[in-house]
């Protein structure tokens, strides 16, 4: 079979939906299985591919149309630039953390030598890129899951990024240092609301990494009601957040002695970054 061939039956495998494009998303595997770019898939149209790659790219087609992630499937996904290595037991990086990140570094530019925490490092995106950006600053990222924490490592390892570390942690349980930055992307779905998400995310992504408790807070007061005896002075707390939870949280770090409150509104209009200064 031929690649135009393989990539029919892949766009009419995975279909277009909501949230999938079947063409884009069959070139996408395709290049993968045979460790090409996208253009060669255009230049090499009539090329006959091996019998075993059509039948993993039919079998990933086939997986894809019942829901299960692109990035689970492909086994990686770039982050601002930075290819991570990412797994079905973390959470799947996306561009709205992003907007979190660029927020981060914006604000911080003028910085060169800073320590920061990150809570519930996930495949070790937040850390890493800002490990990356600030490379005379230390950062140190904690999480409670194991796969996580090895994964980060993982990427860690491959992307070279020394100034960062990973420690097993159920929030701040084992820190002791104080930091001048804290960030946090913790789990913010409504326990109620996640059977209501898309399939790929409900089914397919841990359940530890989204529900945030009975409104989806649970995690935000924590760490926000611990955070004062981590932060430096003048330490500053940033946090992802849901589409409609910047005034609760808001009201959260105002509650707490935090001052330059901010809700930040992503490109969207939605509420996506919120920040405070001790």
């Amino acid at each position: 079979m031929v690649i135009k061939e393989l990539l029919k039956i892949g766009r009419d495998t995975i279909k277009d939906t909501e949230y999938t494009n079947g063409l884009n998303e069959s070139r996408q595997i395709l290049s993968f299985l045979l460790k090409v770019d996208n253009s060669y898939l255009y230049a090499y149209s009539d090329e006959e591919v091996s019998e075993k790659i059509a039948e993993e790219f039919i079998e990933m087609a086939q997986k894809r149309s019942e829901g299960y992630p692109l990035q689970y499937l492909l086994g990686s996904v770039e982050f601002m630039g930075l290819e991570y290595q990412t797994s079905e037991n973390v959470l799947i990086p996306r561009t709205d953390t992003e907007f979190l990140v660029e927020r981060i570094i914006s604000e911080n530019k003028s910085e060169i030598d800073f320590d920061i925490l990150e809570i519930g490092v996930g495949s070790g995106i937040i850390s890493l890129t800002l490990g990356n950006e600030f490379k005379d600053s230390k950062v140190t990222g904690v999480d409670i899951s194991d796969y996580a924490l090895k994964l980060a490592n993982k990427n860690k390892e491959n992307l070279k990024i020394d100034n960062v570390r990973f420690i097993k942690s159920n929030l701040y349980e084992n820190v002791v240092d104080k930091y001048d930055i804290i960030v946090s992307n913790p789990p913010y779905i409504p326990s109620d609301d996640i059977d209501g998400l898309q399939v790929e995310v409900a089914v397919h992504e841990p359940r530890i990494a989204l529900d945030g408790g009975n409104d989806g807070l649970d995690f935000y007061r924590e760490i926000i009601v611990n955070s004062t005896s981590y932060l430096k002075k003048k330490g500053k707390l940033y946090f992802e957040i849901g589409y409609n939870q910047g005034e609760d949280i808001k009201k959260l770090l105002i509650d707490n002695g935090f001052r330059e409150v901010e809700i930040i509104i992503d490109f969207a209009g939605n509420d996506r970054v919120v920040r405070g200064e001790l």
